[in-house]
């Protein structure tokens, strides 16, 4: 599908993190279960179609690497908005990412960052990866061919019956950024 940059009416990123290893524990074996920190970036154009023209998805424990990928990506695509999940652990984060916003526009010499969302889920993830359902299969979102295979694969092995898994978190964070320009637009 081509669309125009013209026609973009939102740009929206949504970061899931995972959280870091505790101080001098990098465990291999525990990094293999832990979650993907995910970060879609999603656009909305003036018909109200989405697309989710990249993302960051990776199953590290270094929160600080996480961090700088996400303001890379925020750059790359000047996203407006930036949805934070603060859930648990993660309400230290707005300030964190204010600070690493700041340090970015110090270097690049240019004043910019979006506007940091915090967003505390309540409702099932599950539930809320099957909001998309409608969308994919109407065509009404759509996803880049150079997404990381992490999101492909996700998508393919989804099932609402498998319970708790490490393969819902790019699903969830898309959910996230749909429903942050869903709340913009009304």
């Amino acid at each position: 599908r081509y669309v125009r940059w013209m026609d973009m009416t939102a740009i929206v990123a949504y970061y899931d993190p995972t959280p870091g290893a505790l101080p001098g524990n990098h465990d291999i074996a525990l990094l293999s279960k832990r979650d993907y920190a995910a970060c879609p970036v999603v656009m909305q154009d003036r018909h109200g179609y989405h697309y989710v023209v990249d993302a960051y998805c990776e199953q590290t424990d270094d929160s600080d690497a996480q961090m700088d990928a996400i303001v890379d990506l925020c750059w790359k695509w000047q996203v407006e908005k930036l949805g934070i999940e603060t859930n648990a652990f993660q309400v230290t984060l707005v300030r964190q990412f204010q600070e690493k916003f700041a340090a970015e526009a110090l270097r690049r010499g240019r004043q910019w960052a979006p506007m940091l969302v915090p967003i505390k889920q309540t409702k099932n993830k599950v539930m809320r990866i099957r909001t998309l359902q409608p969308s994919l299969v109407n065509h009404w979102l759509w996803l880049s061919n150079t997404l990381p295979s992490r999101v492909w694969d996700e998508l393919s092995n989804f099932t609402v019956l498998a319970g708790k898994s490490n393969d819902d978190d790019s699903l969830d964070s898309i959910q996230g950024a749909v429903t942050m320009i869903a709340a913009q637009n009304t």
